[in-house]
Protein backbone atom coordinates (compact mmCIF):
# COMPACT_ATOMS: atom_id res chain seq x y z
CA UNK A 1 0.00 0.00 0.00
CA UNK A 2 1.22 3.49 -1.10
CA UNK A 3 2.22 5.81 1.57
CA UNK A 4 0.00 8.58 1.02
CA UNK A 5 1.65 12.10 2.33
CA UNK A 6 0.44 14.10 5.33
CA UNK A 7 -0.21 17.80 5.91
CA UNK A 8 0.36 19.08 9.28
CA UNK A 9 -2.57 19.26 11.26
CA UNK A 10 -5.10 22.13 11.25
CA UNK A 11 -4.47 23.18 15.25
CA UNK A 12 -6.11 25.51 17.39
CA UNK A 13 -5.72 29.03 16.72
CA UNK A 14 -6.63 32.75 17.80
CA UNK A 15 -10.31 33.29 16.89
CA UNK A 16 -9.68 36.42 14.60
CA UNK A 17 -7.33 34.13 12.04
CA UNK A 18 -8.40 31.49 9.70
CA UNK A 19 -7.31 28.09 8.06
CA UNK A 20 -6.96 28.57 4.18
CA UNK A 21 -6.07 26.69 1.21
CA UNK A 22 -2.53 27.17 0.29
CA UNK A 23 -3.33 27.32 -3.23
CA UNK A 24 -5.98 30.58 -3.48
CA UNK A 25 -3.03 32.89 -1.99
CA UNK A 26 0.02 31.85 -3.59
CA UNK A 27 1.32 32.00 -7.20
CA UNK A 28 4.23 29.45 -8.02
CA UNK A 29 6.18 29.25 -11.47
CA UNK A 30 8.50 26.33 -12.16
CA UNK A 31 11.72 26.31 -14.08
CA UNK A 32 12.77 26.30 -17.65
CA UNK A 33 14.33 22.81 -19.10
CA UNK A 34 17.57 24.33 -19.77
CA UNK A 35 19.51 21.85 -21.91
CA UNK A 36 22.01 20.47 -19.53
CA UNK A 37 24.97 19.89 -22.76
CA UNK A 38 25.28 23.68 -23.15
CA UNK A 39 25.82 24.95 -19.25
CA UNK A 40 29.38 26.04 -18.52
CA UNK A 41 30.98 27.10 -15.32
CA UNK A 42 32.42 30.24 -17.04
CA UNK A 43 30.69 32.97 -16.06
CA UNK A 44 32.03 35.19 -19.15
CA UNK A 45 28.92 36.70 -21.56
CA UNK A 46 26.76 33.89 -20.02
CA UNK A 47 23.55 34.03 -17.98
CA UNK A 48 23.74 32.46 -14.52
CA UNK A 49 21.49 29.44 -14.17
CA UNK A 50 19.66 28.42 -10.22
CA UNK A 51 19.87 24.70 -10.03
CA UNK A 52 18.41 22.93 -7.03
CA UNK A 53 22.13 23.20 -5.55
CA UNK A 54 22.07 26.32 -5.61
CA UNK A 55 19.20 27.39 -3.43
CA UNK A 56 20.25 26.94 0.58
CA UNK A 57 23.46 28.53 -0.66
CA UNK A 58 22.61 31.31 -2.73
CA UNK A 59 24.51 31.33 -5.74
CA UNK A 60 25.29 29.78 -8.58
CA UNK A 61 27.92 28.37 -10.36
CA UNK A 62 26.40 26.89 -14.23
CA UNK A 63 25.78 29.57 -16.68
CA UNK A 64 24.53 28.58 -19.99
CA UNK A 65 24.10 30.67 -23.37
CA UNK A 66 20.66 29.60 -23.76
CA UNK A 67 17.71 31.99 -25.21
CA UNK A 68 14.80 32.39 -22.64
CA UNK A 69 11.80 35.00 -21.78
CA UNK A 70 12.84 37.21 -19.09
CA UNK A 71 9.80 35.66 -16.58
CA UNK A 72 12.28 32.92 -16.02
CA UNK A 73 14.57 35.12 -14.28
CA UNK A 74 14.71 35.35 -10.76
CA UNK A 75 15.94 38.80 -8.28
CA UNK A 76 17.47 38.59 -5.27
CA UNK A 77 15.66 38.13 -2.04
CA UNK A 78 12.85 36.27 -4.43
CA UNK A 79 11.36 32.75 -2.60
CA UNK A 80 12.89 29.01 -3.93
CA UNK A 81 11.61 25.44 -3.33
CA UNK A 82 13.16 22.88 -4.72
CA UNK A 83 11.11 20.57 -5.91
CA UNK A 84 13.36 17.12 -6.00
CA UNK A 85 15.48 15.92 -2.36
CA UNK A 86 14.83 17.82 0.79
CA UNK A 87 12.00 20.17 -0.68
CA UNK A 88 14.32 23.04 0.66
CA UNK A 89 13.14 26.46 0.87
CA UNK A 90 15.43 29.94 1.09
CA UNK A 91 15.63 33.44 0.24
CA UNK A 92 17.99 34.06 -3.59
CA UNK A 93 20.59 35.77 -2.37
CA UNK A 94 22.84 36.78 -5.16
CA UNK A 95 22.14 38.88 -8.68
CA UNK A 96 19.64 37.96 -10.72
CA UNK A 97 19.96 34.50 -12.97
CA UNK A 98 17.61 32.21 -14.62
CA UNK A 99 15.35 29.76 -12.66
CA UNK A 100 15.99 26.36 -14.32
CA UNK A 101 13.75 23.03 -13.86
CA UNK A 102 12.93 21.75 -10.65
CA UNK A 103 13.33 24.68 -8.91
CA UNK A 104 9.92 26.96 -7.57
CA UNK A 105 9.26 30.24 -7.44
CA UNK A 106 6.45 30.74 -5.23
CA UNK A 107 5.38 34.08 -3.73
CA UNK A 108 1.50 35.45 -2.47
CA UNK A 109 -0.31 36.89 -4.84
CA UNK A 110 -3.12 38.07 -2.23
CA UNK A 111 -3.01 41.73 -0.42
CA UNK A 112 -3.67 39.71 2.87
CA UNK A 113 -0.61 37.81 2.96
CA UNK A 114 2.77 38.80 3.55
CA UNK A 115 5.76 36.79 1.69
CA UNK A 116 7.82 36.99 4.46
CA UNK A 117 5.17 35.13 6.67
CA UNK A 118 4.76 32.71 3.74
CA UNK A 119 8.55 32.53 4.31
CA UNK A 120 8.95 31.50 7.95
CA UNK A 121 5.83 29.13 7.71
CA UNK A 122 6.67 27.09 4.79
CA UNK A 123 9.20 24.99 6.35
CA UNK A 124 7.48 23.19 8.91
CA UNK A 125 4.83 22.00 6.20
CA UNK A 126 7.59 20.90 3.99
CA UNK A 127 9.16 19.49 6.41
CA UNK A 128 6.01 16.92 6.92
CA UNK A 129 5.49 16.45 3.00
CA UNK A 130 8.97 15.46 2.76
CA UNK A 131 8.96 12.74 5.36
CA UNK A 132 5.44 11.08 4.11
CA UNK A 133 6.90 11.55 0.27
CA UNK A 134 6.97 7.96 -0.83
CA UNK A 135 9.97 8.01 -2.94
CA UNK A 136 12.11 5.07 -4.58
CA UNK A 137 14.92 7.41 -5.67
CA UNK A 138 14.94 10.77 -5.15
CA UNK A 139 11.70 12.19 -4.02
CA UNK A 140 9.70 14.92 -5.98
CA UNK A 141 6.86 17.85 -4.96
CA UNK A 142 4.77 18.73 -7.10
CA UNK A 143 3.05 22.51 -7.44
CA UNK A 144 -0.41 20.53 -6.97
CA UNK A 145 0.62 19.27 -3.36
CA UNK A 146 1.63 23.17 -2.06
CA UNK A 147 -1.78 24.40 -3.29
CA UNK A 148 -2.88 21.88 -1.00
CA UNK A 149 -1.44 22.91 2.02
CA UNK A 150 -3.67 24.29 4.76
CA UNK A 151 -2.25 27.42 5.98
CA UNK A 152 -3.40 29.28 9.50
CA UNK A 153 -3.73 32.92 8.10
CA UNK A 154 -3.54 35.69 10.69
CA UNK A 155 -4.34 39.43 9.95
CA UNK A 156 -2.78 41.59 8.25
CA UNK A 157 -1.24 43.60 11.36
CA UNK A 158 -0.53 40.72 13.02
CA UNK A 159 1.49 39.25 10.39
CA UNK A 160 3.78 41.90 10.31
CA UNK A 161 4.19 41.80 14.13
CA UNK A 162 4.96 37.97 13.55
CA UNK A 163 7.67 39.03 10.71
CA UNK A 164 9.16 41.64 12.83
CA UNK A 165 9.42 39.27 16.08
CA UNK A 166 10.89 36.20 13.97
CA UNK A 167 13.54 38.90 12.41
CA UNK A 168 14.39 40.13 15.35
CA UNK A 169 15.08 36.36 17.26
CA UNK A 170 16.56 35.40 14.31
CA UNK A 171 19.14 38.12 13.75
CA UNK A 172 19.67 36.94 18.15
CA UNK A 173 20.32 33.55 17.25
CA UNK A 174 22.60 34.23 14.20
CA UNK A 175 24.51 36.24 16.16
CA UNK A 176 24.38 34.24 19.10
CA UNK A 177 26.00 30.92 16.92
CA UNK A 178 28.43 33.12 15.61
CA UNK A 179 29.65 34.11 18.95
CA UNK A 180 29.57 30.38 19.71
CA UNK A 181 31.57 29.17 16.80
CA UNK A 182 34.61 31.80 17.77
CA UNK A 183 34.54 29.87 21.06
CA UNK A 184 34.49 26.39 19.56
CA UNK A 185 37.17 27.67 17.18
CA UNK A 186 39.45 29.01 20.06
CA UNK A 187 38.87 26.08 22.33
CA UNK A 188 39.70 23.63 19.61
CA UNK A 189 43.13 25.44 18.61
CA UNK A 190 44.03 25.89 22.46
CA UNK A 191 43.42 22.59 23.11
CA UNK A 192 45.43 21.33 19.87
CA UNK A 193 48.32 24.02 21.17
CA UNK A 194 48.44 22.13 24.84
CA UNK A 195 48.62 18.61 23.17
CA UNK A 196 51.63 19.67 20.78
CA UNK A 197 53.41 20.60 24.04
CA UNK A 198 52.33 17.13 25.70
CA UNK A 199 53.83 15.58 23.00
CA UNK A 200 57.10 17.28 22.59
CA UNK A 201 57.84 17.00 26.29
CA UNK A 202 57.07 20.47 27.42
CA UNK A 203 54.46 20.59 29.75
CA UNK A 204 56.86 17.54 31.66
CA UNK A 205 59.99 19.66 31.11
CA UNK A 206 60.18 21.00 34.59
CA UNK A 207 58.83 17.03 36.29
CA UNK A 208 62.11 16.12 34.43
CA UNK A 209 64.57 19.01 35.74
CA UNK A 210 63.35 18.35 38.94
CA UNK A 211 63.15 15.30 39.40
CA UNK A 212 66.86 14.61 37.49
CA UNK A 213 64.96 11.90 35.02
CA UNK A 214 67.97 9.89 33.54
CA UNK A 215 67.73 9.05 29.84
CA UNK A 216 67.89 5.08 28.86
CA UNK A 217 70.94 4.35 27.70
CA UNK A 218 69.72 3.33 24.02
CA UNK A 219 68.23 6.81 23.93
CA UNK A 220 71.49 8.85 25.21
CA UNK A 221 72.92 7.40 22.27
CA UNK A 222 70.65 8.41 19.95
CA UNK A 223 71.21 12.37 18.90
CA UNK A 224 68.06 14.60 18.94
CA UNK A 225 67.65 16.59 15.58
CA UNK A 226 64.76 18.10 14.01
CA UNK A 227 64.22 15.17 11.78
CA UNK A 228 63.42 13.29 14.70
CA UNK A 229 60.60 15.39 16.45
CA UNK A 230 56.99 15.22 15.88
CA UNK A 231 55.87 16.62 13.12
CA UNK A 232 52.74 19.14 13.08
CA UNK A 233 50.85 16.80 10.77
CA UNK A 234 51.26 13.87 13.27
CA UNK A 235 50.03 15.88 16.58
CA UNK A 236 47.16 17.03 14.51
CA UNK A 237 46.42 13.56 13.99
CA UNK A 238 46.72 12.64 17.49
CA UNK A 239 44.63 15.90 18.23
CA UNK A 240 41.90 14.80 16.00
CA UNK A 241 41.01 11.10 17.35
CA UNK A 242 40.96 13.22 20.89
CA UNK A 243 38.25 14.90 19.68
CA UNK A 244 36.38 11.98 18.34
CA UNK A 245 36.36 9.87 21.35
CA UNK A 246 36.05 12.58 23.92
CA UNK A 247 39.28 12.40 25.52
CA UNK A 248 41.05 15.78 26.83
CA UNK A 249 43.79 16.95 28.90
CA UNK A 250 41.14 19.13 30.84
Amino acid sequence: MAKLIKFPKEHKIPANWKWVKLGNYISTKTGYPFDSKRFSKKSEGLKGLIRIRDIVRGYTETFTDEECTEDYIIHKGDMLIGMDGEFNIAKWNSSDAFLNQRVCLIKSNSQNLLDDFLFYYLPYPLESINETTPSITVKHLSTKTLEQIPFPLPPLAEQERIVNKLDNYISKLDEAKEKLEKVVDTYEFRKYVILNKAFKGELTKNWREKNKFELDDDIKKKAITKDSMLPDEYLYNIYMKFLKIGVGLD
